[in-house]
């Protein structure tokens, strides 16, 4: 598809009043009621969707996101109407920060009218108030209809496309920087991305609610990361190193002490989590251990067991105290 520009016959980046211009000079040939040719009405559909796809790209732009509350002005000022979404980030997004694009609706002038809601010849059509009669009852009375003033019917020059208001609905898009360590139900606010304001004063703000998307390893804890780690029994009796995951697709190494306890405490890797913010320290990741025992025993390995319970037996006071007590009460 020929780009918006290209259709108009004018300049990538050209400013709202050579938008309107190029339009105006298509439309002028190409409107169905003026040009009656076949394939005159596409043609001029094309070119009203390239006007608009324009208009909303002037409002198109870049905004720095940051947590609803820091740095709010004062409402001294009459503004446009908050909008309120939601927007789904990764886990390593809302860590390390990034950038999204959001697609929102707008407003641009309308194309036949350019705005100011009047278009074509006067319309003539039944007032609703007093339903052609041009008279209402007032106060047991009848009177003169204040909507048509008398006449029974109301003229209107309202253009047909946008029903007199001089506007019509369109998208833009929006390049969202979102800072790093946002937290899920946390609330991003964007100054003067929300609505425009009705009389051309400052448009409100766009607030967006975090929603963070399930991770394959780990699950917030506020700032921390909790992720369970599957470990071989025989390495957890025995101790020695285990590798973890950390965000972000890096690793660390772990010493396990040997001869660990079968009900194991998560161990915590300080500053590892998600980052603090207004000076709060960063969050940690808490691994959560999860002895597992081999589903299927080769003869192998079968001997070497055999072989340590054998020397478990050897001193089994020492050993397995546990074992020693009750074999005694035997």
């Amino acid at each position: 598809m020929r780009a918006a520009h290209k259709i108009l016959g004018i300049p990538a980046d050209a400013d709202e009043a050579t938008i309107k211009n190029g339009f105006r000079r298509l439309a002028m040939a190409l409107h169905p009621d003026r040009n009656p040719d076949q394939g005159a009405e596409d043609q001029f559909k094309a070119v009203r969707a390239a006007y608009e796809a324009m208009m909303a790209a002037l409002r198109n732009g870049e905004a720095d996101a940051e947590l609803s509350g820091e740095g709010e002005e004062p409402a001294n000022e009459p503004r446009g109407e908050d909008l309120h979404r939601d927007i789904d980030l990764t886990l390593e997004e809302a860590a390390f920060g990034c950038q999204k694009t959001l697609t929102l609706d707008c407003s641009i002038p309308c194309a036949r009218c350019e705005g100011s809601g009047e278009s074509g010849l006067s319309r003539s059509q039944l007032c609703g108030a007093c339903q052609g009669s041009g008279r209402i009852r007032a106060q047991g009375k009848l009177a003169r209809c204040p909507q048509c003033d008398g006449r029974g019917f109301i003229t209107s020059r309202a253009c047909p496309d946008c029903n007199g208001s001089g506007r019509q609905p369109a998208e833009r898009y929006l390049q969202v920087h979102v800072p790093a360590g946002v937290l899920s139900g946390s609330e991003l606010r964007l100054a003067g991305q929300g609505a425009e304001h009705p009389e051309g004063g400052v448009p409100g703000h766009l607030y967006l609610k975090v929603h963070l998307l399930p991770h394959a390893l780990f699950h917030p804890l506020e700032q921390d990361l909790l992720c369970t780690v599957p470990v071989s029994i025989f390495r957890w009796l025995a101790g020695g190193k285990v590798s973890v995951p950390l965000l972000g697709g890096k690793k660390k190494m772990i010493t396990l002490p040997a001869a660990a306890s079968l009900q194991p405490e998560p161990t915590r890797i300080k500053g590892c989590g998600l980052p603090g913010r207004d000076r709060q320290p960063d969050g940690d990741v808490l691994i959560s251990w999860k002895p597992v025992l081999p589903a299927h025993l080769s003869q192998e390995l079968t001997e070497l067991l055999e072989a340590a319970e054998r020397h478990l037996q050897t001193n089994l006071k020492k050993n397995a105290p546990e074992l020693a007590a009750w074999k005694e009460k035997r």
